[in-house]
């Protein structure tokens, strides 16, 4: 494996569970509007490392997080659709 889908899967999905586990809404701003923008002007690699390292990582067989993420997202249909897709594709 790549260390950087290392680095995000034990890093940025675990940070981003956290924060949903402790609700901190400031933060969860930030953290999603910094997703949202990486992922919608990011390349291919970048998409790819947001969908499926840090939000499937942290939210896939964690409905109330993911259901407390759609409401940070509700702004970010790429960033929905993404995560949707991923948390799918990671229970196959």
């Amino acid at each position: 494996s790549f260390l950087y889908v290392e680095f995000y899967e034990t890093v940025g999905a675990q940070h981003l569970k956290q924060l949903l586990k402790d609700n901190d809404k400031k933060r969860l701003n930030k953290y999603f509007d910094m997703l949202n923008d990486i992922y919608c002007n990011g390349d291919n690699d970048a998409r790819a490392v947001i969908s499926t390292c840090i939000l499937a990582g942290a939210l896939r067989e964690e409905k109330e997080l993911f259901d407390t993420a759609l409401g940070y997202m509700k702004d970010m249909p790429y960033l929905v659709t993404a995560a949707r897709h991923s948390i799918a594709l990671k229970k196959i």
